[in-house]
C-alpha cells in the first residue's frame, strides 16, 4: 500500500512537470562580446509573445535578429554608457537560440557648400525620417524646399525614406529661386513683413522668406489675384495667410511648412491643387499615439507589395477587433495587415493609399462603423484635421494623394495646427507600440507586427454603456452619397484585382439609436445585400454583441471578445477565400 502511494505521489509530481514542458518553451540569448543582457535564458508559454531588453553600444543598432517575427521598440534612456532596446518576439512556439548582429546607427550625410555634415538617427521604424528643415541651410534669394537624394529625387523635410547601406544616406539641400523683391509690396507688422500686393508672371510662384530685411510672416487679403502655376512655394517664415489673400489658386504642386498656422480654405478662394508637400519645420507631437499607427501600418503594407495580402480596413474597431495572428495561421498564403486607426476622419485618403499597394490576388476585408457613416463610407470630399494627424510622422504620404478631388484641405490643416499647439513635442523615434492607448509607456508591446492593439483588456462584467455616441442600424441613416462612396472604394479595390469582402464592425447592443429596431436592422441588412458591391461575410445582426465583450468604448472589444469575433470571421473567410482560389 505504501509502495502504491509512493508511485502515485511520484506521478503527481511528474505530470505537472510534463505538462509544463509541453506548454512552455525556452529562449536562449547567444553570447555576444558587444551586447549586454539582463538575462540570457527566458521561459515563455508556448504561443505567447516574449518581451526582453538588450543593451547596445552607443552609435549602434540591432542589424538582425534570428527570429522571423519580432519588433524593436523605441530606444530607452542610456544606462552606464549603453542604450536600452526593447525587443518583442511574437508567438514563440518552439525553443529559440537567439542570435544578434549589430549595425551602425543610421546616419545622413548632408552635403553643402561648406562641406559634409553627419546627422545620426536612432529610430526603430521600418523607414526613417529625413532631417527636418534647418534654417542655417538657407541661401540668399532662394527657398529651401527639401532634400535631393543620390537618385536626384526630391524628399521633403522630415519625410520618410528607405534605409540604405550601412555607410549612410547622402542628401543635398534643394532650393528654388524666390521671386524678386520688386514683385511685392508689404507692410511691417508684428516684427515681420506682411505682403499686401504680389505680381505673378507665370511658371512657378516662389514667395520669398524675406522682404526689406524682415521675415515674411503674412499674406494680406487681396494680395494676389487668380494664380495658375506649376509649383507654388510658401516660405518657412510664413505664419498667416488671410482670407481672400488669393482670389484663386491652381497648382500642380503646393509646398508649405508645418509652422504655417493661420490659414483656411477662404485664404485661396477657389482652389485646385494636385499634390501637397508639407515640410516638417517643427518637432512632431503625435509620434507614439494611435494616430501614428497609420504610417507604421502603411509601411508594413507597402513592404508587402510582392506578397498576397489580407488587408483589414476600418476604424479603431479593427485595431481592437481582430486577432491577426490567428488569421495569419488560418490563411498562411496571405500576409495580414490591420489598417484600422480612427473612425471619425474621412477614410477616403486611407482608401486611396491602400489601393496603391494592392495587387491581383489580395483580399480586403471592410468593416465600416455605423456610428461614423459619412467618414467610414467615404461619402465625403472634405478632409478632417485627423487626416493630417495620421501622417504627421510621414508627410510624404500626402504627396501620394491626388487632392484635386478633395475639399476642406486648408480648414483641416488649420484645425490640425490648432490641435498640435496643445500637445508636447515628441521625437520620430517614439513609436506607438511603446505606449498604451492613453499615451502611457508600456513595458511590453501595445501593438503586434500586424497592427493589432494587444494589451490585455478585461471583459465588461458590469455591462456598462461606455459612451453617448450611438450607432445607426437603420436604412435611412445611410445617404445616397454614402452608398456611392463605399461602392467607389469597393470597385476601385476590385479593379486592382483584390477580392473585396465585408464584415460588420462589432457594436455593443446597448449603444444603438432608438430608430434601430429589430425591423429596421433586418431592413438595413437586406439593403446592404442589394446595394453593396462586395460579398458580405457575416450577418449584420452578428455585429450587435453583448456589452460584456467590450472594453473602454462601445466598439472596442475586450481580449476575449476579440477571440470570439475572430473565430467567426475565420469561419466565414474559409468559405469566401476558397471561392477565389
Amino acid at each position: 500500500m505504501r509502495r502504491v502511494c509512493a508511485i502515485c505521489l511520484l506521478l503527481a509530481l511528474l505530470l505537472p512537470l510534463a505538462a509544463l514542458a509541453e506548454t512552455t518553451v525556452d529562449v536562449v540569448l547567444e553570447d555576444s562580446a558587444e551586447i549586454r543582457f539582463q538575462r540570457q535564458v527566458y521561459t515563455v508559454r508556448r504561443g505567447e509573445d516574449l518581451t526582453l531588453t538588450v543593451y547596445l553600444p552607443m552609435g549602434s543598432r540591432l542589424g538582425s535578429v534570428s527570429y522571423e517575427s519580432c519588433t524593436v521598440s523605441d530606444r530607452m534612456p542610456e544606462v552606464n554608457g549603453l542604450k536600452q532596446v526593447t525587443l518583442t518576439l511574437h508567438e514563440v512556439r518552439y525553443p529559440v537560440l537567439l542570435h544578434f548582429t549589430l549595425a551602425p546607427d543610421d546616419f545622413f550625410r548632408i552635403h553643402t557648400d561648406n562641406g559634409v555634415q553627419e546627422i545620426r538617427t536612432d529610430s526603430p521604424r521600418l523607414r526613417i525620417n529625413t532631417p527636418a528643415y534647418d534654417p542655417s541651410l538657407e541661401k540668399a534669394g532662394c527657398i529651401l524646399i527639401g532634400w535631393t537624394d543620390t537618385a536626384g529625387g526630391l524628399i521633403g523635410f522630415g519625410h520618410k525614406t528607405e534605409r540604405q547601406a550601412a555607410d549612410g544616406i547622402d542628401l543635398w539641400p534643394a532650393w528654388l529661386p524666390a521671386a524678386p523683391a520688386e514683385d511685392f509690396t508689404f507692410i511691417q507688422s508684428g516684427g515681420g513683413a506682411v505682403i499686401t500686393r504680389g505680381s505673378f508672371h507665370g511658371g512657378d510662384l516662389v514667395i520669398p522668406s524675406e522682404l526689406g530685411g524682415l521675415p515674411v510672416i503674412g499674406i494680406a487679403a487681396g494680395a494676389f489675384g487668380g494664380i495658375a502655376a506649376e509649383t507654388v512655394v510658401l516660405p518657412p517664415s510664413l505664419r498667416a495667410v488671410e482670407a481672400g489673400a488669393f482670389a484663386s489658386l491652381t497648382a500642380e504642386k503646393l509646398i508649405l511648412f508645418d509652422n504655417l498656422e493661420d490659414v483656411s480654405d477662404l485664404s485661396f478662394g477657389s482652389v485646385r491643387i494636385h499634390r501637397l508637400q508639407v515640410n516638417a519645420a517643427r518637432p512632431p507631437v503625435y509620434c507614439g499615439s494611435y494616430f501614428d499607427t497609420f504610417t507604421e501600418k502603411y509601411d508594413r503594407l507597402r513592404s508587402l507589395r510582392g506578397a498576397r495580402k489580407l488587408v483589414l480596413f476600418a476604424g479603431s474597431s479593427a485595431r481592437f477587433g481582430y486577432d491577426s495572428a490567428a488569421l495569419d495561421a488560418a490563411f498562411p498564403e496571405y500576409a495580414v495587415v490591420n489598417m484600422g486607426v480612427y473612425a471619425y476622419a474621412n477614410m477616403r485618403p486611407q482608401a486611396e493609399l491602400v489601393l496603391q499597394c494592392l495587387r491581383p490576388g489580395d483580399a480586403v476585408l471592410l468593416s465600416p462603423e455605423l456610428d461614423a457613416i459619412p467618414e467610414q463610407f467615404c461619402g465625403r470630399d472634405d478632409l478632417d484635421p485627423e487626416n493630417f494627424s495620421m501622417v504627421e510622422s510621414d508627410y510624404g504620404l500626402l504627396l501620394r494623394l491626388d487632392l484635386r478631388g478633395y475639399t476642406g484641405i486648408f480648414d483641416a490643416f488649420a484645425g490640425y495646427q490648432r490641435n498640435r499647439r496643445r500637445l508636447p513635442e515628441r521625437r520620430y523615434s517614439m513609436v506607438p507600440s511603446a505606449f498604451d492607448e492613453d499615451g502611457n509607456p508600456v513595458q511590453g508591446m501595445s501593438y503586434n507586427v500586424y497592427g493589432d492593439y494587444v494589451l490585455e483588456r478585461p471583459d465588461n462584467e458590469e455591462g456598462r454603456l461606455f459612451g453617448v455616441k450611438r450607432a445607426s442600424f437603420y436604412p435611412e441613416a445611410i445617404r445616397e452619397e454614402d452608398w456611392d462612396g463605399l461602392n467607389r472604394v469597393c470597385d476601385a479595390f476590385a479593379a486592382a484585382g483584390a477580392q473585396v469582402l465585408l464584415t460588420f464592425s462589432p457594436r455593443s447592443e446597448k449603444s444603438i439609436t432608438e430608430e434601430s429596431t429589430p425591423e429596421a436592422i433586418a431592413a438595413l441588412a437586406a439593403l446592404f445585400g442589394e446595394r453593396l458591391h462586395a460579398r458580405i461575410l457575416t450577418p449584420l445582426q452578428d455585429a450587435l454583441m453583448d456589452a460584456y465583450w467590450f472594453y473602454g468604448t462601445d466598439n472596442h472589444l475586450s481580449t476575449a471578445g476579440v477571440q470570439l469575433r475572430t473565430r467567426k470571421v475565420i469561419e466565414a473567410l474559409e468559405a469566401a477565400l476558397e471561392v477565389s482560389e
